[in-house]
């Protein structure tokens, strides 16, 4: 009897071991850790002796105590804060004294406990050797053939339809071109793009043109011409007369970075 009821009782245990078995899983190891770290901007350009703020977040990282910035590898200092999963933070890049080239910049977090939830990220910030820049306003003019053959350089251009002609500053330099459209509804359409570090000067009026039946002589008066308007952005597009010759003076400016 004794030896009967010994075995119901290991039985009994033995099913109430299987029950807890299935009814509490075993506990699953932890999600591996993927870090989310984002750069803005990414990469980033600081002229030498400027400062750029440069914005950083993280994501998918539980129990983030600290973290700290590395400049070339120099730490910044450790920041420590009450755990979170995700976050922000902001650094501002301080470029004097810096060699121009690229640098590292890099964000390291710290998890509370756990070493393999650890990341860091790094960013390449730019440092540019830049000068002071002015603008230099300066007269330009459709290339084409001179109103006068001594003294002023004014030009104006023969009407070819679907053609492109430079625009020159100062006379010799290339501040853009200067497109005729074909003839539509008694008018054609002139279009003026100016070339990188070149813009209109900031002035009333500062596209003027005048249409000819016939090609101009003497000194020409741009105040005076028939068609005038104001550019503010490149390109710049405006409606004349369709005509045999134009002169096209445009009031530019251009960027000198020294």
């Amino acid at each position: 009897m004794r030896s009967k009821n010994k075995v119901n009782s290991l039985l009994l245990i033995l099913a109430v071991a299987i029950a807890m078995a299935v009814a509490v899983p075993a506990l699953a190891d932890p999600p591996p850790f993927t870090a989310t770290i984002t750069f803005d901007p990414d990469p980033a350009t600081v002229c030498a002796g400027e400062t750029v703020t440069i914005a950083v977040e993280w994501s998918t990282n539980r129990d983030v105590k600290s973290y700290e910035w590395s400049v070339d590898g120099e730490g910044q200092g450790v920041v420590s804060f009450d755990g979170v999963s995700s976050g922000s933070a902001t650094f501002d890049f301080d470029a004097a004294g810096m060699d121009a080239g690229e640098h590292e910049l890099c964000f390291h977090i710290w998890h509370d406990q756990q070493t393999d939830r650890d990341a860091e990220e790094c960013v390449t910030v730019i440092v540019e050797e830049c000068g002071e820049c002015e603008w230099y306003p300066e007269t330009a003019w459709a290339a084409g053939i001179r109103y006068v053959e001594q003294g002023n350089w004014a030009t104006y251009t023969p009407y070819v339809a679907d053609s492109t002609v430079t625009l020159y500053a100062g006379q010799d330099m290339e501040a853009g071109t200067v497109h005729f459209s074909a003839v539509d509804s008694g008018n054609v359409t002139i279009t003026i793009t100016l070339n990188e570090s070149w813009r209109f000067n900031d002035i009333d009026e500062n596209v003027k043109i005048q249409d000819y039946a016939v090609a101009p002589f003497g000194n020409p008066s741009p105040g005076l011409f028939d068609s005038k308007d104001y550019a503010f952005e490149s390109p710049f597009s405006i409606d004349v007369p369709a005509n045999n010759f134009y002169g096209v003076h445009v009031d530019v400016e251009w960027e000198d970075c020294d």
